[in-house]
């Protein structure tokens, strides 16, 4: 298995987001206010785009959002990959923490990857979320 990440453009992350997070929702759903001012990522698997993860770096501070990868490729590693990838950006870009809003049902996966949970449980969109944070100093 071939692996690649490499940064992309905001709009490659859609379809991948709206296959693995939202199936159910149209494309316009999936999109981010903010996604032009981010950073985003693609896993290709044998130059196939297979994950993607979208980064906000603002002053030191590093949220991560709508980590996906396609449903017949997880439990395969290749999520622990992402957050590897993105760890290494962060800690280049001289970021001191790095943040996201989990699914409760993931908590495991990101603890697994060294993150603590930060804060009380809460709800959007129906689903369950806790804010999962690592310090990178």
């Amino acid at each position: 298995m071939n692996v690649v990440i490499e940064q992309i453009f905001p709009s490659l992350t859609w379809s991948i987001r709206q296959e693995t997070m939202y199936p159910d929702k149209d494309l316009e759903a999936v999109k981010l206010d903010n996604d032009f001012n981010g950073i985003h990522f693609g896993l290709y698997v044998n130059h196939t785009l297979t994950g993607v993860v979208s980064l906000f770096i603002e002053q030191g501070t590093a949220q991560f959002r709508k980590l996906a990868v396609l449903p017949q490729m997880q439990k395969k590693g290749l999520g622990n990959l992402i957050i590897q990838h993105l760890l290494s950006f962060c800690k280049a870009e001289k970021v001191s923490t790095i943040w996201c809003n989990a699914r409760i049902d993931a908590v495991g996966f990101y603890e697994k990857n060294g993150f603590v949970t930060s804060g009380e449980p809460f709800v959007r969109n129906h689903l369950q979320y806790v804010r999962m944070e690592l310090l990178l100093r």
